[in-house]
């Protein structure tokens, strides 16, 4: 550019030329990604893929400098993210809403894209249902103890089929803890290095929830009562959510029955999110 231009329009064509610069990259990751795509479909992958997603976003809070907000980079590539997932797969989103309360909605757009297809429900079984029935759909729901309890219809089906959708990411993206929402749907479940998991556990109707997470703990799983209701099927038992600190998988021996600890009954997997910025959010 030869000397430095300081004018108010040398300074604009200097940000017009990054601007253009930036344009051409993001081609050349949507490139890169068309490729991933028929990776992954010889392979049979789901789109999704959170600890990728995290490692990606937890790339960019590391490189970065300067008085640009860290919540503001972190949308941003929150929407890339959600471009080029749809590049790979047309989903669509079932979103918890009821009349007047747009708070989950609003982070379903913010963390999935505005572009994304999305259909509001008044019941959060409803959500869970639509996520049962077409692998395509995400459901997104507020934090458990927030609304009725949405989990326990995840948890029966996840219970019965390992191949179940699984709660595999938390709204927003970077926030505090607990999370606003989840996201629930089928996706590649991986450890991304720091990981809240969620289980669920059948217990007789009165057992209290600090034995429960004795019991848990026994097995080497560090867990905090998050919600609990009846069972839907067996009047006589009561499920419990609880979080734990790190990644569980679904086949994970720790949730096996365990004759030690009769008390509880059944612990299933319902999934993992990623905590993206620890410095940025309590992940107690």
């Amino acid at each position: 550019m030869g000397a430095r231009d300081e004018s108010l329009g040398g300074l604009r064509r200097a940000i017009d030329d990054i601007d253009d610069r930036l344009h051409d990259l993001l081609m050349r990751r949507t490139a890169l990604v068309e490729r991933v795509r028929a990776v992954k479909a010889e392979g049979g992958l789901p789109p999704l893929n959170p600890a990728r997603e995290a490692a990606v976003l937890r790339r960019r809070l590391a490189y970065h400098r300067g008085p640009f907000p860290r919540a503001s980079l972190v949308r941003i590539w929150r929407e890339i993210i959600a471009a080029m997932v749809r590049l790979q797969a047309p989903l669509r989103l079932a979103v918890h809403a009821p009349a007047g309360d747009r708070a989950v909605w609003d982070l379903a757009r913010d963390h999935f894209g505005t572009p994304t297809p999305a259909q509001a429900f008044d019941d959060g079984d409803a959500v869970i249902a639509a996520v049962l029935a077409d692998p395509a759909v995400i459901g997104v729901l507020p934090w458990p103890g927030r609304a009725a309890p949405w989990w326990r219809r995840l948890a029966l089906a996840a219970a019965s089929d390992s191949a179940a959708p699984r709660i595999f990411a938390a709204l927003p993206a970077m926030g505090g803890a607990p999370p606003r929402g989840l996201a629930v749907g089928r996706a590649v479940l991986a450890a991304s290095g720091a990981d809240r998991g969620l289980l669920a556990v059948v217990a007789p109707a009165a057992a209290p929830p600090a034995a429960l997470a004795d019991a848990l703990a026994a097995r080497g799983l560090a867990a905090t009562p998050v919600d609990a209701a009846p069972h839907p099927t067996a009047p006589d038992r009561r499920m419990h959510l609880f979080a734990v600190a790190g990644f569980v998988a679904a086949d994970d021996p720790r949730l096996a029955a365990d004759p030690a600890h009769p008390e509880i009954a059944g612990v299933t997997a319902l999934g993992v999110y990623a905590v993206i910025a620890p410095g940025d959010a309590e992940t107690r």
